[in-house]
């Protein structure tokens, strides 16, 4: 890839009860709401939808009228696309696989059922065999828990203005694993998959991303501390 990124400290450094401030702030409608008394857990949520946009699917037919899509284990986070309000989505896995969820704008994952927990990723997962997944939403993305990686942290796509190569460049990680990778989704396809070690705190863990009104992306990490990533 032609373009190279690195991090730029901003200086930041809070307490804990801060940090989880900013973590709320960045990851606004990045969090699945768990109203486990209500069914809801493992559902993305809307409300206050106007009326020139899609309903939510279940509104006209008895269902939970807060539901847009559900089957999801423990979605951290999700975004939008905002050049073409696709919707990505990391879900968290239990034992085995981490994955990434994309669904195409307009519906953006109206009604989707990502399959949890009848598979977990791309894998069966509840029963281990004999089970059609007809009619499910599958990841388009997975990966094992394999070299240290254990809880997959979603990014966003990159729309800023800085490297206009890497615009429509999805970005993301695992918590426990010492990479950033990318990935670009056209047509239906993951494609241009990279890795991006200069984009690894020192001594840190990332644990959300950020994206300012210009599109550029940001990372937060456990230590409180916050970066920019610019030009290598």
């Amino acid at each position: 890839m032609a373009a190279c990124w690195r991090l730029a400290q901003m200086g930041v450094c809070m307490p804990a009860s801060a940090m989880e401030a900013v973590a709320v702030i960045l990851t606004t409608m990045g969090k699945r709401s768990r109203r486990g008394s209500a069914g809801f857990s493992g559902s993305i949520l809307t409300r206050g939808l106007c009326n020139n946009v899609l309903v939510n699917p279940f509104l006209l037919v008895g269902g939970a009228q807060e539901v847009w899509s559900f089957g999801l284990r423990n979605p951290w986070r999700f975004s939008f696309d905002r050049q073409t309000g696709d919707l990505y989505i990391a879900d968290v896995g239990q034992a085995a696989r981490e994955e990434i969820d994309v669904a195409v704008a307009p519906n953006a994952g109206r009604q989707a059922n990502y399959g949890w927990r009848l598979m977990a990723g791309s894998l069966y997962f509840s029963p281990l065999s004999n089970c059609n997944p007809g009619g499910l939403s599958l990841p388009v993305l997975d990966h094992p828990h394999a070299c240290g990686a254990c809880s997959v942290t979603g990014g966003y796509v990159y729309c800023g203005a800085v490297i206009s190569s890497l615009r429509g460049t999805y970005f993301y990680r695992d918590f426990s694993a010492g990479f950033v990778p990318s990935f670009r989704y056209q047509n239906g396809q993951v494609t241009n998959q990279f890795e991006w070690p200069l984009l690894s705190p020192p001594l840190s863990l990332i644990t959300s991303f950020g994206e300012d009104a210009q599109g550029e992306l940001y990372i937060v990490t456990q230590g409180g501390s916050l970066w920019r990533i610019v030009p290598n």
